[in-house]
């Protein structure tokens, strides 16, 4: 499979950036100062910038990269003293060899082909620091709830662990997320209750975790 087109990626999925900020990203940048070790930061798939932005309210170095020159051009337009550069998948990372300290992907390597997500994986076992952390969300192949039409690859969660520890990753947390079989509410908490006792793979919701360069 090939990578969708960017132009219409960005037609289908720019309206839901509209109404984000930067503060709308913060809990992903505490994820990724707990876990990783120092700056730079480093954003694969970045969007609209509002990750990289937010590292730089808060001091922190960070730079983001993003394949979609539309995406890259309302970066800067939006956060002019935000690092965001065009990048595309499958490309080396424009960094030295041991100099980012975390990498977040966030919602992307479902985006991305399987031989562009070994590419990716070489590269950021190549530039992050010795004791730097890689931070992933991205939906399951189980999920029966996601409707983007937009994906090119998908994982399960066991499948990604294994696929991140075959570049010399070391899994620190994979945390388990099942899907809304029941809906909100009591349904959900039951659901929820009974999957922290029982993770059955086919009903998680995301491959989500946290891994570290040894």
């Amino acid at each position: 499979m090939t990578t969708p087109d960017l132009t219409d990626w960005w037609r289908q999925y720019g309206k839901e950036y509209e109404d984000r900020s930067w503060r709308d990203y913060r809990h992903l940048l505490s994820e990724a100062v707990r876990y990783g070790s120092t700056p730079p930061l480093l954003d694969v798939g970045c969007g609209y910038g509002f990750l990289v932005e937010c590292a730089r309210q808060f001091g922190i170095a960070a730079v983001g990269l993003e394949a979609s020159d539309r995406a890259v051009a309302e970066s800067r337009r939006r956060h002019p003293l935000a690092d965001v550069r065009l990048w595309q998948a499958g490309e080396r990372l424009p960094f030295p060899d041991v100099s980012i300290g975390c990498a977040t992907l966030n919602q992307v390597v479902d985006h991305f082909t399987l031989e562009e997500n070994r590419a990716l994986l070489a590269e950021l076992r190549r530039v992050l620091k010795t004791d730097g952390a890689l931070v992933v969300h991205s939906p399951s192949r189980f999920n029966r709830f996601d409707d983007d039409t937009g994906h090119v690859t998908f994982f399960s969660p066991s499948e990604f662990r294994a696929f991140v520890m075959g570049f010399g990753f070391r899994v620190v947390l994979q945390p388990y997320a099942p899907q809304r079989l029941l809906g909100g509410g009591i349904g959900w908490l039951l659901v929820r209750a009974v999957t922290q006792v029982w993770r059955p793979e086919r009903l998680a919701a995301t491959i989500d975790l946290v891994a570290a360069k040894d």
